[in-house]
């Protein structure tokens, strides 16, 4: 679920919410107009905001409220509170909260505050410069030198029955600060719950030092800001109060991924050893060309890789710069990508195969990739590998295309030179690492380095840094979330260029269907469902108010296309939640506690590309027709027959959905308004249906809250 933080997407806040709940949420920004005018609220487990008192957004306050009192998690930091008997009015109310007859819980400004008699006690005699204040919780956590504005100050608390103090002021600070007063207070609002912290937990100078014990800062001395090594510990006890899940200790786990970028492997199926070799060749080919340089051929027969491997230089491309490896040269990629090797530096012994001919002035690049070759079909140590046992993978790879009917593939030819210029199998090219900035910009924004490749290609990681998902959202990564993209290229004299839009809707049928293998999920597998246009859900078992069936959502699909010359290159980005815990759904929770086994993110991602592939071949073959899926599409998704609203007309019309276009739209049919079904006059002649094709707004949240009709 998401916790999502008012404010920048560089907000001290959001660093420190980050560092206290992921794995356990997804933590993200959330803008002025996201929140005044998008359905945030839906899979939302907090809002945060950070100084609530300047909140002045009619709209947004009406959200907030709504939000709390349906019961929601609001979590106000570095903000006064003031529990009154009356409710503010006027244009500058603000932020309030009914809490009961006669109770009132406003973050008003302090032009307000000084406007309200029964307030105005609070801000008598205090300070209007801010001071540092010592801040401890009910277990005697302390954190000194905590910022604090003199008007955030919690008032009238200490009387209302199921306030709850979650932290309090030091003795110490008896002379400079408001002891009488709690730090932090959370109460029950409506069917919702709200917690108020004045201190500023969040006012660091360190941004992620929590997050990454590499980058642990200095100790703060006792006149610096506090530092977020010794504020997030207060932080937990607050967040449990809200309901969510924390770290039981005093302080957060370090994170098991680096948070530096680790090199890649590039593999091949243990059948295909000619794969790696081939595609470093078109990589160093392309190399030469790029620098006009000419390259040694070698003919039809395999070229070593060393001689391949030496002709290509460090490769800078638009996003990142690429420095290639032999297999036994991983130990230097591994220290190159921890920074304790210079990765522009001069590495020509006979580990290396990186080309430092450039000057490093010219190599110099803020994103390098470290990619290690592993010809012939060897692969790293497991140490290298410790999240994802790509042996273990190319095994169930060869169980689910068995599984599926997928024999005969160019994987089982034999011969090396009837090998040279046969194609391979989606999954037989793997590039996996155990932490990237994202699979799926490292293809997208480096077009030299992708178009070169040769396809299918998959790029896997145990980690995203700073995965995307749809509209330019970040998809965090949590551990147990199997990531990973896919490189096709197709003729678009074959497959027309719009529609590829059907892309998306395979492969999420592809995921769909591959939960049912045996190797995954088995029969359980039905829960998983498709939510249009490229989102993948899951039954949890429980019902909604209204009855329905609950369905959280635990993948999503990204597809980006481009054109080069007579060819679309379609990178598919896919996130889905396999190994999660709770209270992120994943695909193990969806078992029954007797199983004997939980799914893998080996056998899942096999099983996801045993099944896309052949439904690639066919949608190829029939010229991107959907049609052929259309059933087996509609059996998945959770749409048939649901009402929804178009919001661009006035009023708002009702639709009932009853499929998708030939382009990809999904249709709607008006609902009955005066016992029979709307009706437009056909194109020829007579009453036919009137259906409405409708695509999605563009919401980042829910994309069936509000839909508009295509343009025609």
């Amino acid at each position: 679920m998401n916790v999502l933080v008012y404010g920048a997407p560089d907000s001290a806040a959001l660093s420190l919410l980050r560092a206290a709940l992921i794995p356990h949420y997804a933590v993200q920004p959330l803008s002025a107009s996201a929140l005044a005018g998008q359905p945030w609220n839906v899979n939302c487990a907090l809002l945060v905001v950070p100084k609530a008192n300047d909140l002045n957004s009619v709209k947004a306050i009406t959200a907030i409220q709504s939000y709390v009192r349906d019961g929601g998690a609001f979590l106000g930091l570095s903000t006064g509170a003031v529990l009154s008997k009356t409710a503010a009015s006027g244009i500058e109310a603000g932020l309030q909260l009914y809490v009961r007859p006669g109770g009132y819980l406003r973050f008003d400004s302090e032009k307000l505050r000084q406007s309200v008699g029964d307030t105005s006690s609070v801000a008598d005699g205090v300070s209007s410069q801010a001071s540092t204040v010592s801040v401890e919780d009910l277990a005697g956590n302390v954190a000194h030198s905590v910022r604090l504005d003199p008007l955030n100050i919690l008032d009238g608390f200490s009387k209302e029955e199921g306030a709850e103090t979650v932290l309090r002021y030091t003795s110490s600070d008896s002379k400079e600060g408001p002891s009488s007063s709690p730090a932090a207070v959370a109460l029950k609002v409506g069917s919702g719950r709200v917690a108020v912290v004045a201190p500023s937990l969040e006012d660091s100078t360190s941004i992620s030092s929590s997050l990454f014990p590499s980058q642990s800062p200095p100790s703060p001395s006792p006149t610096s800001p506090t530092s977020h090594n010794s504020t997030l510990p207060l932080l937990l006890p607050v967040l449990a109060s809200l309901g969510l899940r924390v770290s039981s200790s005093a302080t957060v786990s370090p994170s098991k991924t680096s948070a530096r970028p680790q090199p890649q492997f590039l593999t091949s199926h243990p059948g295909r050893p000619d794969i790696v070799e081939r595609i470093v060749k078109a990589l160093a080919v392309a190399q030469a060309e790029e620098s006009g340089a000419s390259m040694k051929q070698g003919g039809n027969s395999a070229t070593p890789i060393a001689t391949l491997a030496e002709q290509l230089s460090v490769w800078e491309d638009t996003e990142d710069t690429f420095h290639f490896y032999p297999l036994a040269g991983a130990a230097d990629a591994v220290r190159a990508a921890q920074g304790e090797l210079d990765a522009n530096s001069s590495v020509n012994d006979s580990k290396s195969v990186a080309n430092t001919s450039k000057p490093s002035s010219e190599t110099s690049k803020s994103s390098p990739r470290h990619i290690v070759l592993c010809p012939s079909s060897a692969l790293p140590p497991p140490e290298l590998t410790p999240h994802f046992d790509l042996a273990a993978f190319y095994g169930a790879l060869d169980a689910a295309r068995e599984a599926v009917g997928v024999t005969g593939t160019a994987t089982e030819t034999s011969e090396a030179d009837e090998r040279q210029d046969k194609p391979w199998a989606l999954g037989d090219a793997l590039l996996y690492g155990e932490a990237v900035t994202s699979t799926q910009t490292m293809l997208e924004r480096n077009p030299n380095f992708h178009y070169a490749l040769p396809t299918p290609l998959v790029s896997l990681a145990y980690a995203q840094l700073s995965g995307r998902g749809r509209g330019g959202n970040v998809w965090l990564s949590p551990a147990g979330c199997l990531q990973f993209s896919v490189l096709l290229r197709v003729p678009v004299k074959e497959v027309q260029p719009q529609k590829l839009v059907f892309v998306q809707y395979l492969f999420a049928l592809a995921v769909a269907e591959a939960c049912e293998d045996e190797g995954v999920l088995g029969k359980y597998g039905r829960k998983v469902r498709i939510k249009w246009p490229n989102d993948v859900y899951a039954e949890t078992g429980g019902y909604t108010q209204s009855g329905e069936k609950e369905v959280k959502k635990i993948g999503g699909i990204l597809v980006n296309t481009s054109f080069g010359g007579a060819d679309a290159d379609v990178i598919i980005g896919s996130g889905l939640n396999v190994l999660n815990e709770p209270p992120i759904l994943s695909l193990a929770q969806l078992l029954p506690s007797t199983a004997a086994n939980a799914p893998t993110l080996e056998c899942t991602a096999a099983a996801i590309l045993a099944h896309f592939a052949p439904m690639w071949d066919e949608f190829v073959a029939g010229r991107g027709s959907f049609a052929p899926f259309m059933n087996r599409y509609l059996a998945r998704w959770l749409h048939s027959d649901q009402l929804v609203t178009i919001t661009t007309v006035d009023p708002p019309q009702r639709a009932r959905i009853v499929g998708i276009t030939e382009q990809g739209l999904l249709r709607a049919m008006p609902e009955r308004t005066t016992g029979s079904i709307a009706r437009g006059y056909g194109a020829r002649g007579g009453f036919e249906t009137q259906f409405i094709d409708l695509q999605p707004d563009g919401n980042s949240f829910d994309i069936m809250s509000g839909m508009i009709k295509a343009k025609r």
